[in-house]
């Protein structure tokens, strides 16, 4: 099968206009071979692509059911999961698709790079893509943003577990994967406000918080200590149950609980 991406797209509509401009330039890019967009809204989409397909759930699956479902439809061997509230290059999914290699995990972009202003949804058309040099480097922590474009093959999804909804599901992608790299030089905006800030979704995220936790302590990612934490740290410590237990004080190798 020719190499080529199956880029999935949730969506509640909040902004048609940077949805489609997003939609025309991944139909630009040769690398592209299908966009799947998981509408959310429950509203019906017709975007002028023959690369478009738009399935619509019973209910609003919210972000991480919607990448497992965009995952499971998926017709080629990578994918790119990508926000429905960027704009990217003509050329950003091909440029993403050159760099995963075989013992990549999970593809993101600096955040160096990455513009985070919503104001620039008001002038999308005169937006600039400046052609710098590009970097590959691995990375050993989540940074910030990286959920908003993430590559990769399809051996290195794991299914994201249903209960978690909103949050960290980059996370769960991130650190049940090795050798997950950044690219630097491309330039990507982050254009308004996530739909997932509207404070209706608090309790959701509390409970996505809670579980990832348990997810963390379950696989050791929470609770241990690097070298430098054991000379001096503060941490939260959280129980099996997802839940904050106390704080540890580490100092020169001796911890002190503080409740």
């Amino acid at each position: 099968m020719e190499k080529k991406l199956s880029i999935i797209i949730p969506t509640l509509q909040n902004n048609l206009k940077v949805l489609e401009h997003l939609v025309q330039n991944l139909d630009k890019d040769s690398a592209v071979g299908e966009i799947i967009i998981i509408d959310n809204s429950l509203k019906g989409l017709n975007l002028q692509s023959e690369k478009v397909r738009v399935i619509i759930p019973q209910e609003n699956l919210m972000v991480n059911p919607s990448w497992n479902l965009g995952m499971e439809n998926a017709k080629f061997d990578y994918f790119g999961i990508l926000n429905d509230d960027i704009m990217v290059p003509e050329d950003f999914c091909g440029t993403m698709l050159s760099f995963i290699t075989p013992d990549c995990g999970i593809l993101g972009v600096d955040t160096k790079f990455i513009i985070n202003n919503r104001h620039n949804a008001d002038k999308i058309e005169s937006l600039k893509f400046p052609k710098r040099k590009l970097r590959l480097k691995k990375v050993k922590k989540r940074n910030l943003w990286f959920g908003i474009a993430m590559f990769g093959h399809k051996s290195s999804y794991r299914h994201i577990p249903d209960d978690i909804k909103v949050w960290y599901g980059d996370d769960y992608l991130f650190y049940t994967n090795t050798n997950n790299c950044e690219v630097s030089g491309l330039t990507v905006y982050h254009l308004h406000k996530l739909s997932s800030s509207n404070k209706k979704y608090d309790k959701i995220k509390a409970n996505d918080g809670r579980l990832f936790n348990i997810f963390k302590v379950q696989n050791n990612l929470l609770n241990n200590y690097s070298f430098a934490e054991r000379i001096f740290s503060l941490k939260n410590i959280y129980g099996t149950n997802g839940k904050k237990l106390h704080k540890t004080l580490c100092i020169c190798g001796l911890k002190f609980v503080l409740r």
